[in-house]
């Protein structure tokens, strides 16, 4: 069970990107909580900030497409999270906030100095 946390990125408490002692990354939105390898936040990363039509690209695991509402869904393997434009946005803000930092943390986890930080 995760214990400590590294915070990347915060916008609000339900809205973070944080990374912890097991190098588990921990994805809020809007309630929902992504567990995430360190590759899968890259791959999230490359999307949200790749060409536009590499984002609507549906054979790899990632990919963004458009509801019936005309909302903007992020598709992440099983998982999706829907989005108005002005919250994909905001979405794509909170990663590119958390690249840097998610960056300089190791890989290994067992040797860092964390943030104290509690997800609940």
């Amino acid at each position: 069970m995760c214990q400590r946390f590294e915070l990347l990125a915060e916008q609000s408490s339900t809205q973070f990107v944080a990374c912890c002692e097991h190098g588990t990354v921990h994805l809020g939105w809007g309630g929902s909580i992504w567990l995430l390898s360190r590759q899968e936040l890259i791959e999230l990363i490359r999307l949200v900030t790749g060409p536009p039509d590499e984002r609507l690209d549906h054979r790899g695991p990632c990919f963004v497409s458009r509801d019936s509402t005309g909302r903007t869904v992020l598709w992440s393997h099983e998982r999706a999270l829907a989005f108005t434009h002005a919250g994909y946005h905001a979405f794509r803000t909170l990663l590119l906030t958390a690249r840097p930092n998610f960056e300089r943390v190791p890989a290994e986890q067992t040797d860092v100095t964390f943030q104290s930080y509690r997800l609940n």
